[in-house]
């Protein structure tokens, strides 16, 4: 935060309104990996944005969220909003393409 005041001979005047840090949407998310395991369950995992859109971590990100393509490029509504990198997915549907 800052805040900028003007002076001269006599002195300081009022000091003006604190900004405050710009906010940006978030880069995306890096290396996104999905693993199926025996069970037919995915583990997801991926690493964070190079960027939170804030600059620090005084606002860190609120979460993800994530979703799912049958191999076009029609993604589901959001399956699910997480707050880590990593998750298990245990309802799966597979098309004839993909079983």
């Amino acid at each position: 935060w800052f805040r900028v005041s003007a002076y001269n001979l006599l002195g300081f005047g009022n000091f003006s309104v604190s900004s405050e840090q710009s906010i940006d949407i978030p880069s995306a998310p890096l290396n996104v990996f999905a693993i199926v395991n025996q069970s037919l369950q995915i583990m997801l995992t991926w690493k964070g944005p190079t960027s939170t859109g804030v600059g620090d971590t005084s606002r860190p990100l609120l979460g993800y969220i994530i979703q799912q393509s049958y191999g076009d490029l029609n993604f589901s509504a959001p399956l699910q909003s997480i707050l880590s990198n990593t998750t298990l997915s245990t309802n799966l549907k597979f098309n004839k393409s993909s079983s």
